[in-house]
């Protein structure tokens, strides 16, 4: 540096080094403006953790059942946990840390889940993959809602092969649930194998369509879901 300054005046010190001194001084009591602060890392982990999509949704209304998926889905949580252990929790405030760790075990579980396969246990004894579709029914307000109900209810047959194909599988890894468990299991599914399909929980919605939704509205819509209600849910 005082090789540089050789054979300068005092004049073209100060004009010419003035850029250069502006930026030493940002560095020194700045740092690194391309630095990120704790805060802001954290942030950009949680954005990237919401935003992120596995699969499209519009195609699987009611999940993506596949065991690349589960591998795909474990190694982007555990680079996410990478991510968050490397931030400084010194200069996060109690708030930010608390939020770090609840996504950190989150993250954490995915990747532990894959590891142990519990996706070949989609049924167990206090859960099961087919008790959601309890919560499905819901009050239809619009024709939009009653078309999505109608893709996620299409969708049953897909979920319910998949969930059994896992069950085949962790079977023959002797990674099943003890018999025992299932006894009078079946009263949580047969509920549901009703005679008439106007007496299933999951017409009930059809029932009490609001008046925005024509009369003639109404009727194709009942009709589509005794169709979609008899194949996808009771039949299959």
């Amino acid at each position: 540096m005082a090789e540089y300054f050789k054979g300068m005046d005092h004049y073209t010190i100060n004009v010419n080094m003035r850029p250069i001194i502006a930026v030493l001084i940002t560095l020194l009591v700045c740092g690194p403006t391309a630095a990120q602060t704790a805060s802001e890392e954290l942030d950009s982990v949680i954005s990237t953790c919401q935003d992120h999509q596995g699969y499209d949704r519009e195609a699987y209304p009611m999940g993506y059942y596949n065991e690349d998926y589960y591998e795909a889905e474990a190694n982007f949580a555990g680079e996410l946990v990478k991510k968050l252990d490397a931030i400084d929790e010194s200069a996060l405030t109690r708030s930010e840390v608390i939020s770090k760790k609840l996504l950190r075990f989150r993250l954490q579980n995915e990747v532990d889940e894959y590891d142990y396969k519990m996706y070949l246990n989609p049924i167990q004894a206090d859960q099961g993959f087919h008790l959601n579709w309890n919560y499905l029914p819901q009050p239809i307000r619009s024709l939009e809602q009653a078309g999505n109900y109608l893709d996620r209810l299409k969708a049953i047959p897909y979920v319910t092969r998949s969930e059994i194909g896992f069950m085949r599988q962790g079977f023959k890894e002797k990674k099943g649930q003890p018999r025992i468990i299932f006894n009078g299991y079946e009263t949580s599914y047969d509920i549901h194998l009703v005679d008439n399909v106007e007496e299933s929980d999951f017409y009930k919605p059809f029932e009490d369509l609001p008046s925005t939704i024509s009369a003639a509205q109404k009727d194709s819509l009942q009709q589509l879901a005794q169709t979609v209600i008899q194949d996808s849910v009771i039949s299959s």
